[in-house]
């Protein structure tokens, strides 16, 4: 009990006191006078509890705010000071409930022991003897509120600690008691005497079951903990001015969930303030001003819960970033805000006790979608970085589409799942041992949901197998679409969720077991981590032939179409250099040698015409094959690309039939 309120006391401690330089002179004079009365507080739960370093201590904080109050700008090296005394009291209680560390080996003990303290370092107030007499400005005391006994009249909630371990016995009982009544009200049916019964049980298990849910939420305001302390060190450390920002309103997310988010956003802030935000002087050269914020916020959606850590810094150095994962061996053409996801890429030249390891980012990603959850980043260079959290706001239940594979029925987190479709024969393309989905002029890369997922007895289906199955399509949050090929589809529903054991731990993407309301278990999957793994079998696979067909340099500013067209033309054995528009592909085309380009007609800054145009009025690359590709398809279109010295222009939808390929191949020849 003692140590559950040195945690709330001195937690509260440090919040007000990051605060206040954010506050008026009035409004610091009142957080002060609450900081005395924590300190306090403290102070007396800490007198009973026999612990004279902490009484000593907490006394010196309580000094310290009551001589404060009523001055001006509160420096910087008094808040550093301030937050070193808190440090001090973490340190003493430690000390206190677990004892002092062990000495080091070599190092004579005797029988007596001294009574625990602390050095107040000299640059501190000394401490004086606890004294009776109220200090101005301060709250003042009586015997009664030196004692630790709460106070009916402060509006607080009482809170009772359990293990949690109770608490998860709990959900799951509330979770089958749900589910055996909706078992019953499916036999009542045959029965209408039982009804009326058996719809009070429901109503009285579905208010158990609710009561349950609350009492295992917690606000997401305490994942935040210890964040604004976490940037403070580090701007210190690295001489930068940083305003962290929190808005975590009234979103509450699961228990169980809170170590894993509150782990990613320690690392996600810390990273913001190091890596993002720019020196003072940088600032300054780039019109910015010269202190930096990094801002968490949070809010619902349905059934999940978002948490968005923004920074207004330099944003993500793309040229880095795939500079760095080139230098881990990993292909580039997944764009550079998936790829700082990737594990071992790092853009820090010195390694810190910080950051610039490469290793955080891809652990991040990883356990937040072994709560079902998913990350995504998004990035302005010179204008800063956005990375959001979505999480499930209960872990008890999910809701999924049932489905069946290698004859196997698994369930899928419907969040994840774009939409079902029916393959057709006209709908595939297989391209060295490769499969692509043709929908709505777009290529999909189309696999095995259970050679993707590790299911036993699974491989890959002819293409003969592939027509008339239902398939479903899941896209990541950069946007990447894959199509996954099912035996069947047996429905949408909502699932209890039980934890798995070690056994099955590693088995691709999973993120536990449902139990379906006949009592069987079925796997629990992600999609989107499905999606990568799909990705990284298809980058791995051998390419026929040892040599590449060619070089191509691909223009095209829609990110998904880029990355299925790369696909596909790597999948035939050419070498592709992406660009994200007619702009990007100038540019390279003056530093890099390729074979063709091929164009999308409609990009910003440069268009394909224009980009066609550059090519053929440039003496060193007048000769370079052009093929345009667009989904307009009309004769004034056409006329345009051929009057701009295109060499083919061909309308995405003819993809089905292998004509980009086939016009590369062409122009080549």
């Amino acid at each position: 009990m003692f140590e559950g309120e040195v945690t709330d006391r001195t937690r509260s401690l440090e919040d007000g006191l990051l605060a206040l330089p954010e506050l008026t002179t009035e409004e610091r004079d009142e957080r002060l006078d609450a900081l005395a009365r924590d300190a306090h507080t403290l102070k007396g739960s800490s007198a009973l509890m026999e612990a004279p370093a902490m009484v000593r201590i907490c006394h010196t904080l309580e000094d310290e705010f009551a001589d404060l109050r009523g001055a001006g700008t509160i420096e910087r090296d008094v808040l550093t000071r301030l937050l070193g005394h808190i440090d001090d009291v973490r340190t003493a209680a430690a000390e206190f409930i677990d004892g002092p560390p062990p000495p080091p080996d070599g190092t004579p003990t005797t029988a007596t022991v001294a009574s625990p303290t602390i050095a107040a370092p000299a640059a501190r107030t000394p401490a004086a003897a606890p004294s009776t007499e109220p200090r101005p400005g301060a709250a003042p005391s009586s015997p009664a509120s030196r004692a630790p006994a709460p106070d009916p009249s402060s509006g607080g909630v009482a809170t009772v600690r359990l293990p949690s371990q109770k608490l998860d016995r709990l959900v799951t009982g509330a979770a089958e008691l749900r589910a055996a009544t909706t078992s019953l009200l499916a036999v009542a049916d045959q029965d209408r005497r039982l009804q009326p019964l058996l719809r009070g049980i429901d109503r009285a298990v579905a208010g158990i079951d609710g009561a349950v849910r609350d009492a295992v939420t917690v606000p997401v305001r305490e994942a935040c903990e210890g964040l604004a302390r976490a940037v403070r060190d580090i701007a210190d450390s690295s001489g930068k001015e940083v305003r962290f920002r929190l808005d975590a309103g009234d979103a509450e997310i699961d228990r169980r969930a809170i170590g894993v988010v509150r782990d990613a956003l320690v690392h996600l802030v810390r990273n913001a303030a190091d890596h993002g935000i720019e020196p003072p002087q940088v600032r300054a050269e780039r019109g910015k001003p010269p202190v930096g914020t990094v801002a968490v916020s949070a809010g619902v959606r349905g059934d999940r819960v978002a948490v968005t850590v923004r920074d207004d810094g330099r944003g993500v150095d793309v040229a880095a970033v795939e500079a760095a994962a080139q230098r881990a061996g990993l292909t580039v053409g997944d764009g550079a805000h998936e790829l700082v996801f990737a594990a071992g890429v790092s853009t820090a030249a010195v390694a810190s006790e910080i950051s610039g390891r490469g290793v955080g980012l891809d652990a991040v990603r990883d356990r937040v979608e072994s709560l079902g959850g998913a990350v995504s980043l998004r990035s302005d260079p010179g204008e800063g970085t956005e990375v959001t959290l979505v999480v499930p706001a209960s872990l008890a239940t999910a809701r999924v589409l049932l489905v069946e594979a290698a004859g196997e029925q698994v369930a899928l987190l419907t969040a994840s799942v774009q939409r079902l479709v029916r393959v057709g024969a006209d709908d595939v393309v297989v391209s060295e041992g490769r499969a692509w989905l043709c929908r709505s002029d777009d290529l999909v890369p189309l696999v095995e949901l259970a050679e993707v997922a590790g299911l036993a007895g699974s491989a890959p289906a002819a293409r003969d197998d592939r027509l008339g199955r239902p398939a479903v399509t899941v896209a990541t949050s950069t946007g990447a679409v894959t199509a996954m090929l099912l035996d069947r589809v047996i429905g949408e529903q909502e699932l209890m969720i039980q934890p798995v054991g070690p056994a099955l731990a590693g088995l691709p993407a999973l993120v536990g077991a449902g139990v379906l309301p006949s009592g069987r278990v079925v796997l629990l999957l992600h999609p989107a981590a499905l999606v990568r793994n799909a990705q990284q079998a298809a980058s791995a696979a051998p390419i026929a032939g040892d040599r590449s067909r060619g070089r191509v340099l691909l223009a095209e500013d829609a990110p998904t179409t880029l990355a299925l067209e790369q696909g596909l033309l790597e999948a035939a054995g050419f070498d592709v250099l992406p660009a994200e528009d007619g702009r990007r592909a100038w540019d390279l085309l003056r530093d890099t040698e390729v074979d063709i380009v091929v164009s999308d007609i409609e990009m910003p800054h440069v268009d394909g015409i224009e980009l066609c145009r550059r090519i053929r009025g440039s003496a060193a690359l007048q000769e370079l094959p052009v093929i345009l590709v667009t989904s307009r398809g009309s004769d004034e279109d056409r006329r345009r690309g051929a009057e701009a010295g295109a060499d083919a222009y061909l309308v995405k939808s003819s993809f089905a039939q292998g004509d980009l390929v086939a016009a590369i191949e062409r122009a080549l020849a």
